[in-house]
């Protein structure tokens, strides 16, 4: 990036901003960000991994006085040696890395701290948060409490055990309807995610996700287990549709999902281990389309079947134990 772009005083757009390897190159560093306060729409900062004095340059971005930018990614790097460096200096640089409340859409790629920073709780705009590739990422801010939130995508956080380290601590007003906005959901490479809440749940019954529709689950071999216990389905009242894949160990669908009925597409790619699905499909009666692709020990349907009415398009492909005639 050119030295001295931080002149512009009135620049309105600037896509990306890629940092310098060091304050020698003839590249701009990350303060040139500092009074270029008009910018708006999207912003990708590249390679925040070139920050050196971390300390300095993150005051001197002022992200939280840029109110018209909408779209913010952070990303630090790609780089496999970037997994060597030091925690505390990204937990560090985030936090000073906070943008304004207006801010729609966060994605954070290749940061390297264990914490998030607490500022997330509090962007009550954010329509959209994606993290990628956070590979020692254990713990996350409450994300109940973002009322305008409708996606949420967590991609190769190999360290993530559970979305929230603790339930709501308002568990005695269960009248609070928590994710009132989410829509969609995307679990990809969460290798030891194992649910939502990490303490145990008191028993008083909460309103979770009454707007959810799509889910994909893909590579998390602990968040969907045989006996449904995990994931409390009966949270995901108003899903339609669910994608599961690469479940190289599930044998069976978990007995929860039976009691989502507004489900109307069931796609399963990949689950080797499937031997069969239950009967009680047939309880899915609003079930419209059902794909199953590379299940090689899928042997047959259920006689359930016959009870999917609504349904309009079915798919078996590289399924080779599966009945010929399907």
């Amino acid at each position: 990036m050119p030295i001295g772009l931080g002149k512009l005083t009135c620049l309105r757009q600037l896509s990306d901003f890629v940092v310098a390897w060091d304050e020698g190159s003839k590249g701009a560093m990350l303060n040139e960000l500092n009074s270029l306060n008009q910018l708006k729409g999207r912003i990708v900062l590249h390679d925040l991994i070139n920050v050196e004095n971390v300390e300095i340059e993150s005051n001197q971005v002022n992200l939280r006085e840029k109110k018209h930018l909408q779209y913010l990614v952070l990303r630090w790097s790609y780089s496999f040696l970037y997994e060597e460096t030091g925690v505390e200096n990204n937990e560090f640089f985030l936090e000073k890395l906070e943008p304004h409340p207006n801010l729609q859409s966060l994605v954070v790629e290749s940061f390297m701290g264990v914490s998030f920073s607490s500022w997330l709780s509090s962007i009550t705009n954010l329509v959209e948060i994606k993290l990628f590739h956070c590979k020692k990422l254990k713990q996350l801010p409450p994300l109940h409490q973002l009322p305008s939130l409708k996606t949420l995508c967590l991609e190769e956080l190999v360290s993530l055990e559970y979305v929230s380290d603790e339930e709501p601590s308002f568990l005695a007003s269960p009248s609070i309807t928590l994710f009132p906005s989410l829509q969609e959901i995307e679990f990809m490479n969460c290798y030891n995610l194992r649910g939502w809440w990490r303490q145990e749940r008191s028993g008083v019954e909460l309103a979770q996700f009454p707007c959810l529709s799509k889910m994909q689950i893909e590579d998390c071999p602990k968040l969907i287990v045989d006996d449904g216990e995990v994931i409390e389905w009966g949270s995901f009242r108003s899903l339609q549709s669910l994608s599961i894949r690469f479940l190289s160990e599930l044998k069976s669908l978990p007995k929860g999902l039976q009691f989502v009925t507004n489900l109307q597409e069931l796609i399963i790619y990949g689950c080797y281990s499937l031997m069969a699905l239950p009967d009680w499909i047939g309880n899915l009666t609003s079930l419209q389309r059902l794909e199953i692709s590379d299940c090689p020990n899928l042997r047959s349907l259920p006689e359930g079947m016959h009870l999917l009415t609504s349904l309009q398009k079915l798919k078996i492909q590289r399924c080779p134990s599966c009945l010929q005639d399907v």
